[in-house]
């Protein structure tokens, strides 16, 4: 009896230092929007590969480019170094570039002139692919969040689809998936989502960088997967991230040598 007893208290005990999903949630919020404030110092390498399908399910064109993006606080802007495995021009290159520093040199200064306690608040990034929109934070705050538990290191639950619709993301009240959540540092690994049919609609997946901040690894968009959801876009999109360094604009728009 007096063994039951210490069994159950320790139980209680155990649970009551357990995080609540709605901590976790919370906390991977903050996390991540503190993170992103930093998302406009970097550059990366990106490979992509995007693939169209007729109607009847076959693939009818597929585009391979790879590049370099560069990220303000308002938008990625890529430059193209190949498409479909040839090279592009070394001019066509060098005015990307420009337009690139043009382009993130507006975006700065139209931040200076922003409230300054905006600076501090963290943008909330999401991915648009055609009529498919996929962020964190809408999700963590929308969709019910289900059966929490921990696997190596990390906080894993599920989302379930949102219970009323959610205005640019009605897709959200027919789709589900599941979080992994770093458990020290609280902050996202991967999630993904599926549509009703159990197909992959969405993967995303970070991984923590040297100087300690988290950035995309891998990205999976796949409309096909349930094309009435999305205006019947019949595509998918693969895309791999690497090489992530710091960079710094000029104010004379020009793009300068990452910072290693």
């Amino acid at each position: 009896m007096i063994a039951a007893m210490r069994l159950f208290v320790f139980a209680l005990a155990v649970a009551a230092q357990a995080p609540s999903i709605q901590e976790i949630a919370r906390d991977t919020m903050a996390n991540k929007k503190r993170f992103d404030r930093d998302l406009t110092e970097y550059t990366y390498d990106f490979h992509s590969i995007f693939i169209d399908y007729d109607a009847k399910g076959r693939e009818s064109k597929r585009t391979e480019v790879t590049g370099e993006t560069y990220q303000s606080s308002r938008r990625n802007v890529n430059v193209n170094l190949t498409w479909n495995g040839k090279p592009i021009e070394k001019k066509k290159i060098e005015k990307a570039r420009l337009d690139v520093a043009k382009s993130l040199q507006a975006d700065f200064d139209r931040r200076l002139k922003a409230p300054k306690d905006s600076w501090n608040q963290g943008p909330e990034y999401g991915v648009n692919y055609g009529s498919l929109r996929m962020d964190i934070f809408t999700v963590l705050r929308n969709c019910p969040l289900r059966n929490l538990r921990q696997l190596d290191g990390q906080y894993v639950f599920d989302f379930l689809p949102a219970e009323s619709p959610i205005k640019g993301m009605e897709f959200l009240s027919s789709i589900r998936g599941t979080f992994w959540i770093d458990e020290k540092v609280r902050m996202v690994t991967k999630w993904v989502a599926y549509v009703p049919s159990g197909t992959l609609l969405f993967e995303q997946v970070y991984a923590p960088q040297p100087d300690g901040s988290w950035l995309g690894k891998r990205l999976y968009v796949n409309p096909n997967a349930a094309p009435e959801l999305f205006k019947n876009k019949r595509s998918e999109w693969i895309g791999v991230f690497s090489n992530h360094k710091r960079f710094n604009v000029g104010v004379e728009q020009k793009i300068e040598s990452p910072v290693q």
